[in-house]
């Protein structure tokens, strides 16, 4: 009723931003694709209120964590040339860009900003805008229809100019729903989508995230290597700057988030035959910790081990790799990918024991990851036995 009554609006908004904690008031306000215009089109009709484009971003993050029906009925302009999400990113982008440059030039010049400063102020409530809009960027963009669209506008690229210029450490928040944002993003291979194109520039965005301490930035950091990683060229992009060797040392991390994304990413590797040396040198040692993970969280998290057994059949059955001379004798050339022995047997030790368990048998009716398990299960040990009768013939 009061939609330019900013005063009216910001007092709403700060009660909504306390009631969307709670699913019956989201449920309620989800009935309504009209309430939900009416939140979006806030960052429209304030367009001047950092504090206004703040909670109404909050209150809409909140609306589309889990719900996709939301996803659409707030961002309905998606498939217009001007998204009003796109159009407000990159007007705080801007301004938190202008403010960056004051603040480097009083830095230059020995000036001392104090946090009481009004430009302190406004820089503080810009990443706070920043931090919320790119949150619901990051959820909306979950649904297909939207994300598959998005991807394509050149300001898509505002994500990895935020990821270039922020820090992890005095930005986490911002730095996580970027990446998050980004994941998201490019989970879509559509043609024209623009991401792509900054690949060089996000992988060493994301290089020194590999070794953070905060498990949620390295998880969402190696999941968008995943998406990426399904690209041949940003394979060898990858080995040119010794990331995949940093996946191998990753496999010894204590998170099942972190190895899950990780596995993820030496699946997409285990396709190529160039990338995947990675897991051959040291003596194969990326090759045993991959084998490792079954026995570390094969029961407790059968997803992985469904992407370990991939993993393994990838570097069975897709032709035969070079090695190098110390491995040679050890290879059998059959038109079969090489696997030492070694790592074989505890392949199989595994894999027969997760058959042979009772309680993983009956699992299985209900969950498809249990019966993709056994499934896989039974391929190893198939083409492992295959290569014994080949070997001894």
């Amino acid at each position: 009723r009061f939609p330019t009554h900013e005063h009216v609006v910001f007092g709403v908004c700060r009660i909504l931003s306390k009631l969307t904690f709670f699913p019956g008031c989201r449920t309620q306000l989800s009935q309504s694709a009209a309430h939900l215009q009416a939140i979006y089109r806030i960052m429209e009709n304030h367009r001047g209120s950092i504090a206004l484009g703040i909670r109404s971003c909050f209150i809409m993050g909140n609306l589309t964590v889990s719900n996709d029906g939301n996803r659409l009925a707030i961002v309905s302009d998606f498939e217009t040339q001007d998204p009003l999400i796109l159009r407000s990113l990159q007007d705080i982008v801007y301004q938190d860009r202008k403010i960056s440059e004051k603040s480097k030039e009083k830095e230059a010049q020995d000036i001392e900003v104090s946090k009481q400063s009004q430009d302190h102020q406004l820089a503080v409530e810009i990443e706070n805008f920043l931090t919320k809009i790119v949150r619901l960027l990051a959820n909306i963009c979950i649904n297909e229809k939207i994300g598959s669209k998005l991807c394509t506008d050149p300001r898509i690229g505002l994500l990895v100019e935020l990821l270039e210029r922020k820090d992890q450490t005095t930005n986490e928040e911002l730095v996580l729903n970027v990446i998050s944002a980004i994941t998201n993003l490019s989970f879509y291979r559509v043609p024209e989508s623009v991401l792509p194109t900054l690949s060089e520039k996000l992988l060493g965005c994301l290089m020194p995230l590999l070794f953070s301490t905060n498990h949620e930035m390295l998880h969402e950091a190696v999941r968008v290597l995943g998406n990426y990683s399904r690209s041949q060229e940003f394979r060898r992009l990858m080995k040119s700057c010794r990331v995949d060797e940093a996946m191998s040392v990753l496999m010894d991390h204590s998170d099942e988030d972190v190895i899950f994304a990780t596995t993820g990413v030496l699946l997409n590797i285990s396709t190529d035959h160039e990338a995947r040396q990675v897991l051959y040198t040291n003596g194969c040692e990326g090759l045993n910790k991959v084998v490792e993970c079954l026995f570390r969280f094969g029961q407790s998290n059968p997803a992985i081990a469904v992407i370990v057994c991939k993993i393994l059949i990838n570097l069975s059955v897709q032709g035969k790799d070079k090695v190098d001379s110390k491995m040679k004798e050890d290879i059998v050339s059959l038109g079969i990918n090489w696997i030492p022995p070694e790592v074989q047997k505890k392949a199989e030790l595994w894999c027969e024991e997760w058959l042979e368990d009772d309680k993983n048998q009956t699992a299985q009716a209900n969950s498809p990851v249990m019966t993709e398990l056994n499934d896989v299960c039974i391929h190893i040990l198939e083409i492992f036995d295959k290569k014994e009768i080949e070997k001894s013939s």
